[in-house]
């Protein structure tokens, strides 16, 4: 086993990922594939429905490095034990908007891409010193973007979707709407899935069943990307499934 060495970017069978503990099925259909799902466990911090999100209290920033809001955390706890280094962002996730964004920054190959109004942090430090930043004017970043490779990604946002195909990436633009979540009208996309392969996307749903789910199907495969359905229904959004170690 080795860590995921760029952030969110698997070259081989992911064996460890992290995923909200509220996401059962899930996590059984992870274990199922033979991976380790670490259950994050919900914040008091935070809004209640995304109070367990893994986009919302952790940050891989690739190899051993994993930014925290919950250092001392069960889930925290594991993580080290298999040899991870986990680092606290000097500012907790709390509360509304902007105050939850601290770690939701999305670390794409060269770029961490993340919302105007994110709180300064230890990571955010970081991220401008070894990254291209793209700021925009979704504070949700990582929850808004589903990773399909180090050069593609999709997104139901405007704002991300101009700023990253300026950057040079190749963007789906999808319809917004059509994804479950507790407590409010939709969820994102990024927080539905995450890679586990550096060919396989686990997809938390059935992605066919989104208004635009043919076209991400396709637009993965061009880039020799499969999906992987985890549960059925309508695609989900758990807080995304974030590749951690691998073969």
């Amino acid at each position: 086993m080795k860590t995921v060495k760029k952030a969110n970017l698997p070259e081989n069978s992911v064996v460890v990922c992290a995923v909200s503990a509220k996401a059962a099925g899930e996590i059984a259909a992870l274990q199922r594939l033979g991976i380790e799902a670490v259950a994050v466990e919900p914040s008091p911090l935070l809004a209640a429905p995304v109070s367990s999100h893994a986009d919302m209290l952790l940050h891989h920033v690739g190899g051993e490095k994993l930014f925290a809001a919950q250092p001392n955390s069960s889930h925290c706890r594991r993580l080290e034990q298999l040899g991870f280094n986990i680092l606290d962002a000097g500012v907790q996730p709390h509360g509304n908007y902007p105050n939850d964004i601290t770690l939701n920054i999305a670390s794409i190959g060269d770029f961490a891409v993340m919302g105007k109004k994110c709180p300064e942090s230890e990571l955010k430090r970081l991220c401008r010193q070894t990254k291209s930043c793209i700021e925009v004017g979704q504070g949700y970043a990582k929850c808004s973007i589903c990773i399909i490779a180090e050069d593609a990604v999709v997104t139901a946002d405007d704002g991300i979707a101009e700023a990253l195909l300026k950057a040079g990436l190749d963007v789906l633009k999808i319809s917004p709407g059509g994804i479950a979540i507790e407590g409010y009208d939709t969820g994102f996309i990024g927080g539905c899935c995450g890679l586990i392969a550096r060919d396989v996307l686990a997809f938390c749903g059935d992605v066919t069943l989104h208004k635009d789910g043919g076209r991400i199907v396709s637009f993965a495969r061009e880039r020799g990307v499969y999906i992987e359905r985890l549960t059925d229904g309508i695609p989900k959004d758990v807080g995304g499934i974030l590749p951690l170690a691998e073969k």
